[in-house]
């Protein structure tokens, strides 16, 4: 097969290839089809052709020829799904492990660990039922300053201690029951003195803040007596309330005005979890030092 107009011949009067000046024509070469051409293909230009000459045939357009493709999402438009997708299984599995996390009883946020305000309050919103003996030096209707920080540990047998964790202007420590159905934990804080106000006030603000932060009270305000290393019992607030839809919180919490220090004693079970026994029993397990 020959091919007209591409032999060398035809583009500067060059004898064709394998003619050579003066000697019989080789058998056979005019026949042969140009280098790279393929049986069955489309004509093929010769090898060597120089850019400018019409694109080969049977080959697909290639990248750069300037002619767009023929349909189909570009390569930013398939990105651009990705992308999305990984957004909607991401905000899938994040609200999955909320709701899981609503479930478990380990709670590390504070009961409302916002720092009472400095100014005096002029009442309490909410009224303890029982009154105490202020002839005794812890009472709640005093102005008690301690001379160093409480300390608080939990001596339940199987309880696991989930050791201390640093929070703003102080810390808290955990134990875990057994069953994992309820934790105990220990805050102590250090805030700014109120000499000017009693224990009871300003305690009685740490429980209304605790109060707004659930979503339901399950039984009043009420004093109670905690008894401390020293032998002497310390004046405290205790009471309960709804902390989630799936969670019980029980308290015992007091502010010592006179020097600013506050702890929070917080049992949190399941719902339904949290009676009498229970209280008592985790009661009977705080070992609680102050020093006034």
């Amino acid at each position: 097969m020959t091919y007209p107009g591409d032999q060398w011949g035809a583009s500067g009067g060059q004898p064709g290839y394998g003619q050579q000046p003066g000697y019989p024509q080789q058998p056979g070469y005019p026949q042969q089809p140009a280098y790279g051409q393929q049986p069955g293909y489309p004509q093929q230009p010769a090898y060597g052709q120089q850019p400018g000459y019409p694109q080969q045939a049977g080959y697909g357009q290639q990248p750069g020829s300037g002619t767009p493709p023929s349909g189909g999402l570009p390569g930013w438009g398939w990105a651009l799904i990705v992308i999305a997708g990984v957004l909607v299984v991401a905000l899938i599995v994040w609200a999955v492990w909320q709701g899981f996390r609503d479930g478990d009883t380990d709670d590390e946020t504070a009961p409302a660990t916002t720092t009472t305000s400095s100014t005096e309050p002029t009442s309490s919103s909410t009224t303890s039922t029982v009154g105490t003996d202020t002839a005794d030096a812890l009472s709640l209707d005093r102005t008690v300053a301690l001379t160093g920080d409480p300390t608080i540990s939990f001596t339940a047998s199987g309880w696991v201690d989930e050791g201390v964790e640093l929070q703003q202007g102080g810390q808290k420590q955990t134990w875990r029951a057994p069953g994992g159905e309820c934790s105990f934990a220990a805050y102590v804080f250090e805030m700014s003195a109120f000499p000017s106000s009693t224990d009871r006030e300003k305690s009685m603000e740490r429980y209304d803040l605790v109060a707004a932060d659930s979503i339901g009270i399950l039984t009043d305000v009420r004093d109670a007596a905690q008894p401390v290393t020293s032998g002497e019992s310390i004046d405290v607030l205790e009471f309960a309330m709804q902390r989630t839809t799936t969670l019980d919180e029980w308290l015992l919490t007091r502010t010592f005005a006179g020097s600013g220090h506050e702890i929070i004693l917080s049992l949190v079970c399941r719902s339904g979890q949290i009676d009498q026994e229970r209280i008592d029993d985790v009661r009977s397990n705080i070992v609680l030092d102050v020093r006034h």
